[in-house]
């Protein structure tokens, strides 16, 4: 297959040089490793299957215009950048009235336009030498998000990415967030199918400089056949704040990768998430933060409701590096199982190389508490309603963490989700 998506793999007169030696060499790398399998730790329980026998390779496909994409724009923040089957829809796009010193635009213009952006962040924390995904879609992307947010500005209201695949095929996106000294912004990434058989590949390099605070949202909540690959990669500077929420709903398999590197003192990282499955569903998560430096602080709290015959894999890993004294470090994972037959796999580990540290981790799985079940049935709740009342309240200590602004399209699709 790696020989495969080598061969779809052509030259763009259109693009820089610079720009087509990284996808030249993301190519190698691929080529020369392939997809994964399961000898390999992170990918233990994945369903690798679908994904290895699916074609990753992408191109600027003609913009559809779906008809039922609208309506789900409207919980959205009015500023969004809205792609299409990987290509920009100026008219759903909304990109003014942002204050001075923020540049937001689509990565394809900004190739162009702001190249020194561009070349600032892609591919530089986002490594492609050794992750089959990465690397694929650094070959084929076609388009995506760059946000730049200068020194000092605090962007008030939330930005939007819309990525919607109204076509069977694969999407592409590359994503660039750069975060300079003391800015702050709100960003979420919103990913739908309206068609059955779509793949999405999405890469996300956020960099927060000294002193910035980024809080960011992905919600997927696909057509129920869609595969979806995302990888988001922080690189945090000091004492610079990140706060990342993963709501993963929809699509037959899932798999969302989350790597942040403290790679300067003070510097911390919430990273918070929740999976919903149904029928036969695969949610994947696979977490790794690495405190290279002192007096760093990440905090991980990951759910999943599983229902059904899905299935729920969380793969976390602290890694504390030798000299990175005063680190705190906590990490939690905690399963829901609706149904006998759905499955949970949880594996929270902490590597530390050094003494003065405060970490923990823990995993749990089970089903809902028998004792508040029969608390609400006692008072006359139908079991159904007493079930989901208490499912919801499960879910509900990740989405209540949410910036204000960007809790209603996460709220709309969780009850989706949840019906």
């Amino acid at each position: 297959m790696s020989t495969d998506h080598a061969a779809r793999f052509t030259p763009s007169a259109t693009e820089p040089s610079w720009l087509w030696a990284l996808r030249s060499s993301a190519m190698e790398s691929f080529a020369a490793s392939g997809f994964p399998t399961p000898a390999l730790e992170d990918w233990k329980h994945a369903r690798l299957k679908p994904l290895v026998g699916a074609d990753w390779s992408a191109a600027p496909q003609a913009l559809a215009a779906p008809t039922d994409l609208d309506e789900r724009l409207t919980t959205l923040p009015a500023c969004r950048l809205v792609l299409v089957d990987g290509v920009l829809d100026q008219a759903r796009s909304s990109m003014d009235a942002l204050p001075a010193g923020v540049t937001l635009l689509s990565a394809r213009a900004a190739v162009l336009s702001h190249p020194e952006l561009v070349q600032r962040a892609l591919a530089r924390s986002a490594d492609h030498t050794s992750r089959a995904f990465v690397a694929l879609n650094l070959a084929f992307w076609t388009d995506g998000l760059l946000l730049h947010v200068a020194r000092g500005v605090a962007v008030e209201q939330p930005i939007a990415l819309v990525v919607a695949s109204s076509r069977p095929g694969t999407t592409a996106v590359r994503n660039l967030i750069l975060v300079d000294d003391n800015a702050s912004v709100a960003v979420v990434e919103h990913y739908t199918s309206l068609t059955a058989d779509a793949r999405v590949n999405a890469v996300t390099e956020a960099q927060t400089a000294a002193g910035a605070r980024l809080d960011h949202v992905v919600l997927q909540d696909h057509h129920a056949s869609t595969l979806h690959v995302a990888t988001l990669d922080l690189a945090q500077h000091r004492d610079s704040i990140v706060n990342s929420y993963v709501f993963s709903l929809g699509g037959a398999v899932a798999r969302t990768e989350i790597r942040s590197r403290l790679q300067a003192p003070g510097a911390t990282c919430q990273l918070r998430g929740l999976a919903v499955g149904n029928a036969k569903q695969h949610h994947d998560l696979l977490t790794f933060v690495d405190h290279a430096v002192t007096n760093g602080t990440s905090n991980q709290a990951f759910k999943s409701i599983l229902g059904d015959r899905s299935t729920g894999v969380f793969n976390g890993m602290v890694l504390v590096r030798a000299g990175a004294d005063g680190t705190n470090a906590q990490q939690s994972n905690h399963n829901l199982l609706l149904s006998d037959l759905a499955d949970a796999h949880a594996r929270p580990q902490l590597e530390i190389h050094t003494d003065d540290v405060k970490c923990s981790h823990g995993a749990t799985v089970g089903a809902l508490d028998a004792e508040a079940l029969f608390f609400l049935r006692s008072r006359g709740i139908p079991e159904p309603h007493a079930k989901a009342i208490l499912t919801r309240a499960f879910a509900d200590t990740v989405v209540e963490g949410l910036p204000e602004a960007l809790r209603a399209p996460v709220e709309r699709a969780l009850e989706g989700a949840l019906r």
